[in-house]
Order: structure tokens, then sequence, then C-alpha cells
């Protein structure tokens, strides 16, 4: 009963406070604020079932009410996204549940993106943005679940259950960022399809996955044909030379990357 009306109780002290009283955006930051108060609390009385539970589901609840009633003022939403992640974290392993791994993780993302538009950002750099979060979380996690669980053998995806969000989010975050990207002038494009390339083979050693490596070399003919003044069409003799560099890579690759 506690968890369920302490929220309506202080968002009621919260309208006789000026600052909150004049700015709805506030009161969610006050909530979210409740919401890891509700986890720390969740995390300490872990032993104490159901109570922790109920605890740990009130801090999730109240930190999602907290970024709606936040929004969509900058600042109270960065804060109340953050507290977001941080309840999420401080609730503990045991009680965290798949869904709040998830939504933490989506919410970082969401608050690259609140970032980016409070320290002045166009919008135009949006999909970059989407496009570094995206590569940091995919390539990140890959690395931090090779450090935590050892060098994976060809087929295994990530070990680390509370990573797999971080890497899927990311794989999918990647591609919608060089998607609004490619569509720029060709040089540009260009140089966005090689950096796009360079993701995926290093996502293709992490995952020893060929068929990965295939989308970097797929990625690395557009981006040398954006940036070529000529097109491959109009000069086939080039053909040999692209077949060439791909067949080299193919190889360095199968040396470097250690037997299963």
């Amino acid at each position: 009963m506690l968890a369920t009306s302490l929220p309506f109780l202080v968002t009621a002290i919260g309208r006789h406070v000026d600052a909150i009283a004049t700015h709805r955006s506030w009161s969610g930051v006050v909530l979210s604020g409740l919401a890891i108060g509700y986890a720390i609390a969740a995390r300490m009385a872990v032993l104490r079932r159901p109570l922790a539970s109920v605890l740990a589901g009130a801090s999730f609840a109240v930190a999602a009410v907290g970024i709606a009633v936040a929004a969509p003022d900058l600042v109270p939403s960065i804060e109340a996204v953050s507290a977001l992640i941080v309840a999420v974290i401080a609730v503990g392993g045991a009680l965290r549940k798949p869904a709040m791994t998830w939504t933490a993780w989506g919410a970082s993302a969401a608050l690259a993106l609140l970032i980016s538009a409070k320290t002045g950002g166009p919008v135009g750099d949006l999909p970059l943005v989407v496009l570094a979060w995206g590569a940091a979380s995919m390539l990140g996690g890959l690395a931090l679940d090779d450090v935590l669980s050892g060098r994976r053998t060809p087929g295994q995806g990530v070990r680390q259950t509370w990573l797999v969000a971080a890497v899927a989010l990311g794989a999918l975050a990647v591609p919608v960022g060089l998607a609004f990207l490619l569509t720029g002038p060709a040089a540009e494009a260009g140089r966005w399809a090689l950096v796009g390339a360079g993701f995926y083979l290093v996502a293709a050693i992490f995952l020893r996955a060929g068929a990965v490596s295939a989308v970097s070399y797929a990625l690395t003919i557009v981006g040398i044909g954006a940036l070529t003044p000529w097109s491959i069409l109009d000069r086939p003799d080039t053909g040999p030379v692209f077949a060439a560099v791909l067949v080299s890579a193919s190889l360095i690759l199968s040396r470097a990357t250690p037997p299963a």
C-alpha cells in the first residue's frame, strides 16, 4: 500500500513548492528520485519476498511515469531518463527482469539523443548520434562479453544475458543511422559506408561469423564506388581489383582469427 500511495503523496507535497508547482516537468524528476529510492530499498530487502519484488516493480513503474511527466522539457527529461537507468542498475540482478534491462538499454539511446539536443546539436546530427550509440553498444557489448566469458566459438552468441539487449539494440541502431547518413552527397556517403564497413568487420571478428563480414564487404564496395570519380560499369577492368581486395581481406582475416 505504501509503495503505491507514496508517489501521490510526494506529488501532492510538490504542489506546495514553487519551482515544482510552476514547472510540471520537475514533478517527474521528483518521482524519478523516488524510483531510485524504491530500487535501493528493494535491493536491501532482496531476501524478503514478495516485498522486494513489489518494490522493484514499483521502482520501474514510477521511473517510467517520471519520464512521462518530465517530458518534453529537456533538462528534466535527461534527469528522469538517467534515473530510470540508475534505478534498473540499483535494483540488482536478483530482482531485475529482462524487460527492465531492455528498457534501460533503450533509455540510454534516448539519453544520448537528449544530451545531443541539449548541447545544441542540429537535427541533422541525430543519425550520427544513433550510429555512434549503436556502434558503441554493439561492439562494446561484444568486447565486454569476450572479456567476461572468454573468446567465443563460431556460432556462439552473447553469453552474458545482461549484454544481449545492448548488442541487439546496437545492431538495430547501426543500420538505421547508416541509412540516413548514406543519403548525403556521394563523397560523404562513401566515407560513412567505409565507417560502417569497419564496424561490421569488427563485429564479424568478435562473433567469428563470416555472414556478418559479407555486410562489411558490401559496404566497402559501396564506399569505394562512391569515392571514385568513375563507375565500375564504365571501367570494367577495375572489377578484378575490387575482387582482389576482398579476397585478400578474407585471407588476412582467416589467418588472423584463431581457430575454434
